[in-house]
């Protein structure tokens, strides 16, 4: 598996290091949604090391045994062993551009 989407958060399989200047990111969670308030985070914090490369770009480790992405409104999804670029979809309106929201 190389790409997964868990609503508007996209996963991809990457060989990229991660940045020196990335921001560990130690709650786990990935987006949260500005009307509901409900999230896209890694079930088990032992199984990651999340990073913020830049603003809306994150990379995620995942160890050995994988992890569970959950959030209140999709399906649960498991990956594997790697390291992952992660992205929120983008939407463009007249007042510009700006992350999608649940």
């Amino acid at each position: 598996m190389n790409y997964v989407s868990q609503g508007d958060v996209n996963f991809r399989k990457t060989e990229k290091a991660v940045p020196e200047t990335a921001k560990r990111i130690s709650d786990g969670v990935i987006a949260r949604g500005e009307v509901t308030g409900h999230s896209h985070r890694c079930e088990v914090l032992d199984a990651v090391e999340l990073y913020e490369v830049e603003t809306g770009k994150m990379v995620l480790r995942v160890g050995e045994n994988g992890v569970s992405i959950v959030h209140e409104e999709h399906r649960p999804v498991m990956l594997p062993q790697g390291d992952y670029e992660v992205t929120i979809d983008r939407e463009y309106s007249d007042e510009g551009e700006r992350p999608v929201v649940d």
